[in-house]
């Protein structure tokens, strides 16, 4: 039996899928997938795992991360075909089936740490982050070499003005314009930064449409659940994983949006919002195939 869990949590480990598969009563040979929001802590003892998060992009499908399955460090029948193809240097993805995916990789699960997280730096994102870097380090070099040079004219200036008494107009006005240049300075200092946290806001939106469409989704509360139910009702990978599945089980309130979203796309598997009913439902599809 396939059974699809959908969860909106951080930091997913191992034990809360064991624990997910007490809850179910599932058997050793039942395969369980997994489509989150969050990438998970650590490789996790699944068949097939989508990462659909942890931030909306626009057109992006959600990301494959490798498991102990497709690793072949599992034990039992469900998984002893993933482990020998694994073990003769197979591949193990089925291009029809993505219940039978593995990794892009050798299934050793080696890239987990590296290849990962290439996966969420984005090449265009970076670009745009290191031009940004580069202006604002361009506008301090600029504004500290005028305060060197404007600070070493008023250190000339006040010294020779610095014998003369409080009152004698020569002193009087050099405390007049050494005034007026430390508001000028003030004011050019935050016209320069406004104007290039401006262009670098401006680069963003051109690069990251979806920003304001998450902004938005936040203002109406739920950010989460909405941008989950946006990401997986336009994700291709997302709908097939769900219509291989016989039994899907949302764990928690955020993400229960993305599976009936998902269900009102694709037909077939039932979809159960709570442990015991999903047990229940689960015994019963169990039942029916015998």
């Amino acid at each position: 039996m396939r059974i699809l869990i959908m969860d909106s949590g951080r930091g997913i480990r191992g034990e809360k899928v064991a624990l997910w598969r007490e809850r179910l009563g599932l058997e050793p040979d039942d395969d369980v997938a997994l489509l989150s929001w969050y990438p998970p802590a650590e490789p996790l003892p699944v068949v097939a795992h989508l990462v659909a998060g942890p931030a909306l992009h626009l057109g992006r499908e959600p990301r494959r991360v490798p498991t102990l399955a497709e690793a072949g460090l599992l034990p039992g029948d469900a998984l002893s075909d993933a482990a020998a193809a694994v073990a003769a240097g197979a591949d193990a993805r089925d291009a029809d089936d993505p219940w039978a995916g593995a990794a892009d990789g050798d299934g050793s699960g080696e890239m987990y740490g590296d290849e990962i997280s290439e996966q969420y730096a984005e090449p265009d994102s970076l670009a745009i982050i290191d031009a940004d870097v580069e202006d604002e380090l361009a506008e301090q070099d600029t504004l500290a070499q005028s305060a060197e040079t404007e600070a070493a004219a008023a250190m000339e200036s006040a010294a020779r003005v610095a014998h003369l008494p409080k009152q004698h107009p020569q002193r009087l006005a050099h405390g007049v314009r050494w005034r007026t240049n430390r508001v000028r300075l003030q004011v050019r200092g935050g016209y320069r930064r406004g104007r290039a946290r401006a262009r670098a806001a401006h680069r963003r939106g051109a690069q990251w449409p979806s920003q304001a469409l998450r902004s938005l989704l936040r203002l109406r509360g739920s950010g989460i659940a909405n941008e989950f139910a946006l990401s997986v009702s336009r994700s291709r990978a997302a709908a097939e994983i769900f219509a291989g599945a016989d039994v899907v089980v949302p764990v928690d309130d955020l993400s229960s949006r993305s599976a009936w979203i998902l269900a009102r796309r694709v037909e077939g598997p039932d979809v159960v919002v709570t442990f015991h009913a999903a047990a229940r439902r689960i015994a019963q599809v169990r039942l029916r195939a015998q």
